[in-house]
C-alpha cells in the first residue's frame, strides 16, 4: 500500500520548505551590506546544501513523510531533491 494521494506535492512543498529556512533573503537585500558580507552568506549557504547533500538530509518532514512510500518511488524523490543540491552548487 503506497502513500494517500496527492503526497508527493506535500513532499516537494516540505523539501521547498525546509530549504527555505536556511537563510533570511533580507539580509541579501540590505543597503548596507559589504561585499565580505555577501560572501559570507553566500559561503555559508553553500556549505549548508553540501553538507545537506552529503548527509542525504532533506528536513526533518521530509524525511518523515517520504516514509510512506514504497522504496521504489521514495528513492527517485530523493533522486529528485539530490539533484536540487546539485543544481543549487553549480
Amino acid at each position: 500500500m503506497g502513500p494517500p494521494r496527492g503526497q508527493v506535492p506535500k513532499v516537494k512543498e516540505l523539501f521547498r520548505d525546509d530549504q527555505d529556512g536556511e537563510g533570511n533573503p533580507l539580509d541579501l537585500q540590505r543597503e548596507d551590506g559589504t561585499v565580505c558580507e555577501l560572501y559570507d552568506m553566500m559561503f555559508t549557504l553553500k556549505t549548508k546544501i553540501q553538507q545537506r547533500q552529503s548527509d542525504g538530509f532533506f528536513g526533518a518532514q521530509t524525511s518523515l513523510l517520504l516514509q510512506q512510500f514504497p522504496d521504489r518511488q521514495a528513492a527517485v524523490l530523493r533522486e529528485d531533491m539530490c539533484n536540487f543540491y546539485q543544481f543549487s552548487l553549480t
